[in-house]
C-alpha cells in the first residue's frame, strides 16, 4: 500500500510504500476434499486407475488461478498427458503439467468463481500406494497466477488390497501323513522389494516350525526365504522373498 500525507490545501508532503506480510491462506476443511475412484470403485493397491480429486472453495477465486496437488511418497502418475485431464471447469492443457510429485492445473475462462463452488478434476494413470497403509498427505492448494497460495488443504487415501488366486497340492495324499505342499500363487500387482507373504493354514494341519521351510520359484523371487511360524493363527510369514532390489512383478509363482 502507498501512504501519503497532505497539507490542508491538498499538496502532498511525504509518501511511502508499506507492505503487508504474514498473511495466511484460508484452509479448506478436510471434509470438503476427496480423492476417490470416479465410479465408486475402490482404489486397489498397485493397480492403475483414474482418480477424481475434488474440493469445495471457501473464497472467491479467479479463472487465472491454478490448482496444485502434491502427491505423497509411494504414489505417482505412471504416464501423464494434460489433454487427458477433464473436470468441472475447462482445463488449459497447454499450462497444465505434472513434475513429480506436483500436479499443476490451469483453467480456461475469465472472471471469477464464487465461494462454495466444487472443483473436481479427473486424472488417469494414477499409480496407487504399494500397500493398504494409509498414505501421507496429498497437499492441495489454490494459487494465484503469481504463485501465492489462496486456499490450502490436504487429504489421505487408503487403498484396498488386491486379490490373489492360487492352489495347494500335497506331496502325499494319505491322511495323517507328514508331507510337503506345493503352492501356486498368482498376484495381480507387484510386490515391493521389502514385501512379505503370509500363508494361513486350516487348524487340522500341523505345521513344522522351521526358518527354512520353503523354496520359491518365480521372477525376482529368492530361492530360500525366511519362514516365521505363528501358532496364533497357524500361519507362516515369508520374508526376504526378493532376490533383487527391484520389485517382484505380478506373476504366478510356486
Amino acid at each position: 500500500m502507498v501512504v501519503t500525507t497532505y497539507t490542508s490545501t491538498g499538496a502532498s508532503i511525504d509518501q511511502c510504500t508499506a507492505y503487508v506480510t504474514g498473511l495466511q491462506p484460508k484452509t479448506i476443511p478436510s471434509n470438503q476434499v476427496s480423492i476417490v475412484e470416479p465410479n465408486g470403485n475402490p482404489i486397489i493397491v498397485n493397480q492403475l486407475s483414474t482418480i477424481r480429486i475434488s474440493l469445495v472453495t471457501v473464497d472467491i477465486i479467479s479463472y487465472s488461478d491454478k490448482m496444485t496437488v502434491t502427491l505423497p511418497t509411494g504414489t505417482t502418475f505412471s504416464s501423464f498427458s494434460s489433454s487427458a485431464i477433464s473436470g468441472s471447469l475447462g482445463i488449459n492443457a497447454a499450462q497444465t503439467s505434472f513434475t513429480s510429485p506436483t500436479l499443476t492445473i490451469s483453467f480456461l475462462g475469465s472472471g471469477t468463481i464464487p465461494a462454495g463452488f466444487q472443483i473436481f478434476i479427473l486424472v488417469p494413470n494414477f499409480q496407487p500406494p504399494p500397500s493398504t497403509l494409509t498414505t501421507g498427505n496429498f497437499d492441495l492448494a489454490i494459487q494465484s497466477s503469481q504463485g501465492f497460495p489462496k486456499m490450502t488443504s490436504n487429504q489421505t487415501i487408503t487403498a484396498t488390497a488386491g486379490s490373489l488366486s492360487g492352489s495347494a497340492t500335497p506331496g502325499l495324499f494319505p491322511v495323517n501323513t507328514v508331507t510337503s505342499y506345493t503352492f501356486s500363487v498368482t498376484t495381480s500387482g507387484p510386490l515391493t522389494s521389502s514385501g512379505s507373504m503370509k500363508l494361513a493354514f486350516p487348524s487340522v494341519l500341523s505345521i513344522a516350525n522351521s526358518a527354512s521351510c520353503a523354496i520359491l520359484a518365480g521372477t525376482n523371487m529368492a530361492t530360500g526365504p525366511t519362514c516365521t511360524y505363528s501358532s496364533l493363527d497357524n500361519s507362516i510369514t515369508f520374508t526376504n522373498i526378493n532376490s533383487a532390489a527391484a520389485d517382484i512383478p505380478a506373476q504366478t509363482f510356486t
